[in-house]
């Protein structure tokens, strides 16, 4: 039953994806304060020593907006490996999503539960390219997903990742602002990390 609930709050919010409403999107940022980054919880969702740019920050003027404000979008090819920035319990897959520019609700994604009820939301995985399955428990820094464009409209590999907070009814809708304690160049900035910046993964 846990997981049924989970998947149905998932699936729903897979749909809403790309419909996030850009109202005071940028109020939200300017009004944050981001947790500091050396006492962080998280590392960039990517491997040691690799570098990606970041596509789209917080309160990005394409998807990040609204109840999806503190996001990341990264630019990665297919196939690349993306790793669990925070460890914890899978507790929601879905994998058959085609490969190739579609809409956002096709978008193959992982989620991964944390010990404080927090979750992070991997996005746009290759299809079949999930590495868990559900009821694992991965380690920070532990190899989940390959990367993929499943989802991206424009078809663009594309890694998305955001961290949510449960509502009063255990479900799950609303991004909170984090930090990665890895990243070179450092964060946060303004907007956590910025656009158009390539970031670099550091030992931790």
């Amino acid at each position: 039953m846990k997981y049924f609930i989970i998947a149905f709050t998932f699936l729903l919010e897979a749909a809403l994806t790309g419909c996030a409403s850009s109202t005071s999107s940028e109020n939200e940022c300017s009004k944050t304060s981001y947790p500091e980054a050396n006492t962080s919880e998280y590392v960039l969702p990517f491997p040691v020593g690799k570098t990606y740019k970041l596509k789209q920050s917080n309160c990005g003027s394409f998807t990040h907006t609204g109840k999806l404000a503190f996001a990341y979008d990264f630019f990665m090819d297919e196939g690349e490996m993306v790793t669990a920035s925070r460890g914890g319990e899978v507790v929601f897959i879905f994998n058959d999503g085609p490969d190739g520019p579609g809409d956002h609700s096709n978008a193959n994604f992982i989620v991964i539960k944390h010990d404080d009820n927090t979750i992070g939301r991997y996005r746009h995985l290759k299809q079949d390219g999930i590495l868990l399955q559900l009821g694992d428990v991965v380690a920070t820094g532990q190899e989940i997903a390959l990367s993929g464009n499943s989802g991206v409209p424009s078809g663009i590999g594309t890694l998305h990742f955001d961290v949510m907070k449960p509502n009063n009814d255990n479900s799950y809708n609303q991004t909170i602002p984090f930090t990665f304690k890895n990243s070179d160049p450092p964060g946060p900035t303004a907007t956590g990390l910025d656009e158009g910046v390539s970031y670099t993964a550091l030992s931790y």
